[in-house]
C-alpha cells in the first residue's frame, strides 16, 4: 500500500514536470520570435539612418561645390557673373526637382523635402527672382533640412541605443529561459526515470496484490468452510442442549410428580448476595445437580486449634447469589399453574432477619410502596418478587384460557400476625378492628377480613402498596428495616368453564415469616424484645407442627399459635407446599444459617399425603392434572 501511495504521489509531479518543460519551450520560442522581430526592426532603422547620412553627405558636397567653386585639380577658379548665375539657377532647379523644394516665396521651415526621381529636361535660365535671393533661400532651406535630419539622426541613435538595451535584456531573458529550460529538461528526465522506477514498483505491487487476492480467496473459502462447520457444530450443540434440557426437565417433572404423589413439602434454598459491609464470608459448596449444599463452620478444639466443620444439606433446589428473581420464579411456574388447575398452594419464606425473605416475596421496598410500574427504571422493575409475578402469570393464563371457555375471578387479602394478633393490612391502622380465626365446616376462616377484587395487575399493585405501608417494621442490629411480624397474602381463584360447566376454587398462599434469629443477635430491648419473643414463639410452634407432621402424629398442635392455626388448611394435606429457606452469606451469621438449614431439612421430611383437587362441580373427566401431564407423557402414559 505504501508503494502504491508513493507511485500515486509521484505521478502528478511527473505530469507537472512535463507540462512545465513544454511551457518553457513554448516561452523560449515566443521570446526568440519576438527578439528576431525587434532585431529586424532595428536593422531597418539602422539602414534608414545610413541612407539619411548618405543624403546629408551628398547635400553638403553639393552645397560646398556651389559655394566654394573648387574645380578639378583642387584649384579655385573665378566664374563670370553670368556663369555663376547660371550655375546657381541650375543648382536651385536641381535641388527643387530632387528634394521637392517649392519655388521662391512658396517654401517654409515646415516644408518636407522629398527626392524626385525624374528631373526636368531643361532648366530655365531665365528667372524673375534674383539669383542671390534664390541662393540664400536655398542655403537656408538646406540648413533647416540639415538641422531636421541631424535631430532625426540623434533620435534614431537614441532609439537604436534603447533598442540595443532591450535586445540585450531580451537576450538575457532568453539566456535565462534557456537555462531554466535545460533545468526543466533535466528535471523532466529525472522524473521520467523516477516514474519508470515507480511504474516498476507499481507493477511489482500489482503482482503481489493479485497473489494476495488469490490467497485471500483461498482463505475466504477456508473461512466459509469453517463457518459452515461451526454452524453445524452450533446446531448440533443446540440440539444436544435441547435434549439435555428436555431430559433435565423430564427428570424434574418426574421428581416433582413423585414428591406430589408422596405429599412431601418441597424446599428451596436461596443464598443472598453479600453486602459491602460484610467482610468475612461463609464458606460453602453447592452441587446443583443433586441440590446439595455444604456449609463449612470454623470450630476450635480443646487445644484452641481452629478447623472447619462441614454440614451437608440436600434440598430440591439451591439458588446461588447471582441468580435473580426471574430465575427463582421460573422454578415456581408449575406450582402457580397448579393453583390455576384447582389445587391449594402455599409458599413459605423462612430465615433470619436480613436474609432476603421479603425481597423474595415482594421485591425491593420501593417497587410497590410509592410508585407505579411506569415510573420505575426497568432494572428496579425486574426485581419484583414472587407475589406480583404469580398474579401476572395468572392473568396471562386467564387471557389464553378465555378462548377455551374459562372465566376466572380473583380476590386478594393480606394480613399480618403481630404479637400473635391478626391485623388487616388492606385497612388503615386507625380503622382496623380486631380479627379472630374461626374453624368452620368450610375450613379456617377470618370474619370481617378485607377481600378485594383483583381484575388486573394494577389493582394488585395498589393492594400491595397499601399493605407495604401498613406493615410494621423497625430497626434492629441485623436489619435497618426488619419486619416485626409474619405476613400472609392469599389469592382466591374461582374458575368456571361456561362450555362444560366445570368450576373450581383454589387458594394461593404466600407467607413471609419474620426473622428466626436469636434475641442476643438482634440486640432487641423493650418493645422490640417483646416482638422477638412473639416471633420466636410462633416459629417454635410452627416447628412443633412440622415435627408432628413428619412423625405422622395423631394430634398436630395447630392451635398453639395463630400462625399455624391460620395455615391449618394448607398444612394438613390439602395443599401443595413449598418452603424457601433464605440464608445469609456472612460468616458472622453462620449459627443462624445452620439453624435455618436444619429446620428446612426437617420440613422437607414431612409427608402431607396426596393433594386433592378442589373441584366443586364438573361435567368433564379430569383424569390427570396439568402439573402431572408432563410426567405422564414422559412415562408414555396417555
Amino acid at each position: 500500500r505504501a508503494d502504491a501511495a508513493g507511485a500515486a504521489a509521484a505521478a502528478p509531479d511527473a505530469k507537472r514536470c512535463r507540462s512545465g518543460g513544454a511551457a518553457g519551450a513554448a516561452a523560449v520560442r515566443l521570446l526568440s520570435s519576438t527578439t528576431a522581430a525587434r532585431g529586424a526592426a532595428l536593422l531597418a532603422q539602422t539602414t534608414s539612418r545610413s541612407r539619411l547620412g548618405d543624403r546629408v553627405v551628398k547635400l553638403n558636397a553639393t552645397l560646398n561645390a556651389t559655394l566654394g567653386g573648387k574645380g578639378k585639380g583642387g584649384g579655385d577658379r573665378t566664374m563670370s557673373p553670368l556663369r555663376k548665375q547660371t550655375v546657381t539657377a541650375r543648382t536651385a532647379a536641381v535641388a527643387r526637382r530632387k528634394w521637392d523644394v517649392p519655388a521662391s516665396g512658396q517654401h517654409g521651415l515646415g516644408s518636407s523635402l522629398r527626392p524626385r526621381s525624374v528631373l526636368p529636361a531643361a532648366v530655365s535660365h531665365q528667372s524673375h527672382v534674383p539669383a542671390a535671393q534664390s541662393h540664400n533661400q536655398l542655403v537656408l532651406t538646406l540648413k533647416q533640412r540639415l538641422t531636421t535630419l541631424q535631430q532625426q539622426r540623434r533620435q534614431a541613435e537614441a532609439t537604436a541605443q534603447i533598442s540595443e538595451g532591450v535586445v540585450e535584456a531580451q537576450q538575457a531573458v532568453v539566456t535565462t529561459a534557456l537555462s531554466k529550460n535545460d533545468e526543466l529538461k533535466t528535471t523532466l528526465l529525472e522524473n521520467e526515470e523516477h516514474c519508470t522506477t515507480k511504474k516498476k514498483s507499481l507493477d511489482d505491487i500489482n503482482a503481489r496484490t493479485l497473489d494476495a487476492i488469490a490467497r485471500l480467496s483461498l482463505l475466504r473459502a477456508g473461512v466459509a468452510a469453517l463457518e459452515a462447520a461451526v454452524q453445524d457444530n452450533a446446531a448440533q450443540k443446540e440440539l444436544r442442549t435441547a435434549r439435555l434440557l428436555a431430559s433435565e426437565q423430564a427428570r424434574k417433572d418426574l421428581h416433582n410428580g413423585i414428591q406430589e404423589l408422596k405429599g412431601n413439602i418441597r424446599v428451596f434454598c436461596r443464598l443472598r448476595p453479600a453486602t459491602a459491609e460484610e467482610k468475612e464470608m461463609l464458606q460453602y459448596t453447592v452441587l446443583q445437580d443433586t441440590g446439595q449444599i455444604v456449609v463449612s463452620k470454623p470450630v476450635k478444639n480443646f487445644k484452641g486449634d481452629k478447623s472447619m466443620e462441614d454440614h451437608s444439606y440436600t434440598f430440591d433446589r439451591v439458588f446461588r447469589p447471582f441468580e435473580n428473581q426471574g430465575d427463582v420464579f421460573a422454578e415456581l411456574t408449575t406450582l402457580v399453574q397448579s393453583a390455576l388447575d384447582g389445587y391449594h398452594c402455599c409458599i413459605f419464606a423462612y430465615g433470619q432477619t436480613g436474609s432476603g425473605k421479603t425481597y423474595t416475596m415482594e421485591g425491593p421496598t420501593d417497587v410497590f410502596a410509592n410508585k407505579a410500574r411506569g415510573a420505575l427504571p426497568p432494572a428496579v422493575w425486574e426485581q419484583r418478587g414472587l407475589i406480583p409475578r404469580a398474579v401476572e402469570q395468572i392473568f396471562r393464563h386467564a387471557e389464553v384460557m378465555q378462548a377455551r371457555g374459562w372465566h376466572y375471578d380473583l380476590r386478594a387479602s393480606f394480613v399480618e400476625l403481630y404479637l400473635d394478633e391478626v391485623h388487616d393490612l388492606l385497612v388503615a391502622k386507625d380503622k382496623a378492628i380486631k380479627l379472630t380465626i374461626l374453624a368452620t365446616k368450610k375450613g379456617i376462616q377470618v370474619p370481617n377480613l378485607t377481600v378485594v377484587d383483583v381484575r388486573d395487575a394494577e389493582e394488585l399493585y395498589q393492594a400491595l402498596r397499601t399493605a407495604s405501608q401498613n406493615r410494621i417494621r423497625a430497626e434492629t442490629l441485623l436489619n435497618a428495616q426488619s419486619s416485626r411480624s409474619h405476613s400472609v397474602f392469599q389469592l382466591r381463584i374461582s374458575g368456571q368453564n361456561r362450555r362444560t360447566g366445570a368450576t373450581f376454587e383454589s387458594v394461593l398462599n404466600l407467607v413471609d415469616l419474620a426473622g428466626c434469629e436469636r434475641v442476643d443477635d438482634s440486640g432487641a430491648t423493650g418493645k422490640r424484645l417483646d416482638e422477638a419473643k412473639a416471633i420466636n414463639s410462633s416459629l417454635s410452634h410452627l416447628s412443633s407442627v412440622i415435627q408432628a407432621l413428619a412423625r405422622n402424629d395423631q394430634h398436630v398442635p395447630f392451635r398453639n399459635t395463630k400462625l399455624t392455626h391460620l395455615l391449618q388448611n394448607f398444612l394438613s394435606g390439602s395443599a401443595k407446599v413449598l418452603m424457601f429457606v433464605n440464608v445469609s452469606p456472612a460468616l458472622k451469621d453462620v449459627t443462624n444459617t445452620l439453624n435455618a438449614l436444619n429446620f428446612a431439612s426437617q420440613v422437607r421430611k414431612c409427608d402431607l399425603g396426596p393433594v386433592k383437587r378442589q373441584v366443586t362441580a364438573s361435567r368433564i373427566n379430569f383424569s390427570a392434572s396439568t402439573t402431572l401431564q408432563p410426567m405422564l407423557t414422559a412415562c408414555g402414559t396417555k
